[in-house]
């Protein structure tokens, strides 16, 4: 077993760069680091990025696309992995009935920590603690294929 950064590393690095950017006058930047995404404007004063959202269990897949103006998206899931290695704190075994969890937040940091909450959290238990934050939407896939919103 091991203890590792993954949870929210990506996110602190984007949003660092996001603010390097910002700080050389920079209006309009995406940047991505294996899947965690902070938009800094549009693509364009009027037109936002785009991000797709990938089925976890077809790759080729693509369930939605999410857009973005100064927003931060990641996702956590089980994505090209045979096994799940998000452990449930409560019974130390994988986290079970979420494939996918996608945020969209203001800070890529905390889309990254909250995208592996609510997948640990599961479907149900998610909607409780998004109800408590402001500007936080998500999309859970479960394991029976539903698409939450």
């Amino acid at each position: 077993m091991g203890i590792t950064l993954a949870g929210i590393a990506k996110g602190y690095a984007v949003d660092n760069a996001i603010e390097t950017l910002r700080g050389g006058n920079i209006r309009h930047a995406l940047v991505n680091a294996g899947g965690d995404i902070r938009s800094l404007g549009g693509k364009t004063e009027t037109m936002p990025w785009k991000a797709a959202i990938r089925d976890p269990r077809n790759k080729t897949r693509i369930v939605t696309v999410v857009e973005l103006y100064d927003q931060a998206i990641a996702t956590s899931g089980t994505y090209q992995r045979s096994f799940n290695d998000m452990i449930n704190p409560k019974t130390g075994r994988p986290a079970q009935g979420v494939l996918s969890s996608t945020v969209i937040a203001e800070k890529a940091l905390d889309a990254d920590a909250l995208a592996t909450c609510m997948f640990i959290l599961g479907a149900e238990k998610r909607i409780e603690l998004l109800g408590r934050l402001n500007g936080v939407r998500s999309l859970v896939i479960t394991s029976d294929g539903c698409i939450l919103q």
